[in-house]
């Protein structure tokens, strides 16, 4: 059995990796690593793949691509049932996406070069899993796993777009520009958020995030208190913040300082849920899998990284 299997998105960073996994494979090749590889062909392939890679016996599975990409593969370290396949299987990270946000919180080089030797190092670490329960576009409630952040309002609106448009300018202008473009034509969404069972706003807001990890948005560092071993749900939300506010505030949340602001709150919880007469438009990891209203819970520790 070999020891690394990559599962490997050739559409993420805009088609680019079509072309740089054949780089990638001669540096794996000038480093000797002993592996197997798989490319994906369309949305939610990379769980499949994983499971049955790891059914297989591989220990070792490597997402190349995106954040939705790493997503897909850490869903695929558990069955149907939610139940983790096997304990001792971890994951590691080459990133090829439009955000690069997961591997900001787990120090994780973005050059293939420096996240191939992270993955010789072989150095693991235990991290929670957020656990998502949702309306999938069919509108059957659904459960997903999120390695970094999820958020439902403004967030889900700016992955909408940034998803439907070319990302050839790179991460930070792709989500800078959806951002600016989102904020223009956005309108509040109106729900009940919850915490730890606890009712701490019912009324207008513009965002609602659960964080694991601390950037999202290509850069943004929505909660730079979150520990993404800690057992804790950071949430952040921006309550009924008009246009100009968002606009002013935006060159905040990419430095972490809009933490204290009137209308930006911080709870640490277990749970979160939020609910609303309307759909609400999700995001998870950076990815559109449905809408909510959308429940969290925490698992901690729930699989090992290679970091």
């Amino acid at each position: 059995m070999k020891e690394f299997f990559f599962v490997v998105n050739p559409a993420s960073a805009n088609g680019t990796t079509r072309v740089v996994w054949d780089e990638i494979i001669l540096f794996l090749d000038s480093k000797q690593l002993n592996y197997d590889y798989s490319l994906t062909s369309g949305p939610n392939e990379a769980t499949t793949i994983t499971r049955d890679a790891i059914k297989k016996g591989y220990k070792k599975i490597i997402a190349v691509g995106g954040d939705g990409t790493v997503n897909e593969v850490v869903n695929g370290f558990f069955d149907e049932q939610g139940k983790i396949s096997i304990e001792d299987v971890a994951l590691g990270v080459i990133s090829r996406g439009t955000g690069c946000d997961l591997i900001k919180t787990l120090n994780i080089p973005k050059n293939y070069q420096g996240a191939v030797e992270t993955l010789i190092t072989g150095n693991t670490k235990a991290i929670d899993l957020l656990q998502v329960q949702f309306l999938n576009k069919e509108k059957q409630k659904e459960k997903r796993y999120c390695v970094n952040i999820s958020d439902v309002g403004l967030g889900g609106y700016v992955a909408q777009r940034v998803n439907h448009t070319s990302k050839s300018g790179g991460g930070l202008w792709s989500y800078l520009r959806g951002t600016l473009l989102s904020i223009l034509k956005y309108k509040n969404n109106s729900g009940i958020i919850e915490v730890d069972g606890k009712v701490v706003h019912q009324g207008e807001f513009s965002i609602v995030a659960a964080a694991n990890g601390r950037f999202f948005g290509g850069g943004m560092e929505l909660a730079p208190m979150a520990k993404i071993d800690d057992g804790y749900i950071e949430v952040i939300t921006l309550v009924n913040m008009g246009k100009v506010e968002l606009l002013y505030n935006l060159s905040k949340v990419y430095k972490g300082t809009h933490i204290g602001h009137p209308k930006v709150k911080h709870y640490r919880c277990k749970k979160l849920s939020v609910s609303s007469d309307e759909p609400l438009p999700l995001e998870i990891d950076g990815e559109n899998p449905g809408f909510g209203g959308v429940s969290y819970g925490v698992v901690q520790k729930a699989i090992k990284v290679i970091c």
